[in-house]
């Protein structure tokens, strides 16, 4: 189930759709590493290659959407998989 959620999400992105929405976040994953490697949100965003007010806003669950290149990049950087940063996915999927 989880990997038709990444193609049906890959597949709006290639659409041209850059977010995927009704997406939750595993913030947790995302603190323990900060908190593991000593890092500020700053830092990480610099890491990342992800704007810092993103990433704020993603940790405070702000976001509507989300960028599915911004979690791509954030897995990567965490060196785990997207899907192991969704927790939730409510859509028409």
């Amino acid at each position: 189930m989880c990997y038709n959620m990444f193609v049906n999400m890959k597949e709006e992105y290639s659409r041209n759709k850059k977010y995927a929405e009704d997406v939750f976040i595993n913030t947790k994953i995302i603190r323990d590493y900060l908190v593991r490697h000593n890092l500020s949100l700053i830092e990480f965003a610099k890491q990342s290659d992800v704007k810092f007010i993103t990433i704020t806003h993603l940790l405070n669950n702000l976001l509507d959407k989300v960028n599915i290149v911004d979690i791509s990049k954030i897995a990567k950087t965490i060196n785990c998989s997207i899907m192991d940063l969704i927790i939730e996915f409510n859509s028409k999927y």
